[in-house]
């Protein structure tokens, strides 16, 4: 199994299992001591051309160990900021802080892209 694969399996049984209360929590949920923690930095899309007057907000985890001479892998959520929230049932970026501090996934960016605002509706 390659690794994206892998990566996409732990996080969906993550949020099931705890939206369905299989457990309460998991270590690799919760922020670590000596972890180095990513960054968060978001924005917002505007001047679409092809759904003019939209606008989308987006996130970009950039992992501590990440050296851009490296490639790294990418990961891409959509309805992101449910994925973003660290008191929520997914919590991405502690679970990618996690899990690249342990070796068991690459170096992972992740971009998180919120559905479509429509002004007026």
């Amino acid at each position: 199994m390659r690794i994206l694969p892998k990566i996409f399996f732990a996080i969906a049984w993550i949020g099931f299992s705890s939206a369905h209360g299989f457990f309460d929590s998991s270590a690799d949920r919760e922020v670590q001591p000596g972890v180095p923690r990513g960054k968060i930095t978001s924005g917002e899309f505007r001047d679409s051309q092809i759904f003019p007057g939209t606008t989308r907000q987006y996130s970009v985890y950039v992992p501590a160990q990440y050296d851009p001479a490296i490639p790294a892998s990418l990961m891409v959520c959509m309805d992101g900021s449910m994925y973003l929230q660290a008191d929520g049932a997914f919590r991405i970026p502690i679970v990618l802080d996690n899990l690249i501090h342990k070796k068991e996934i690459p170096v992972t960016i992740a971009v998180f892209v919120n559905p479509v605002t429509i002004p007026g509706s």
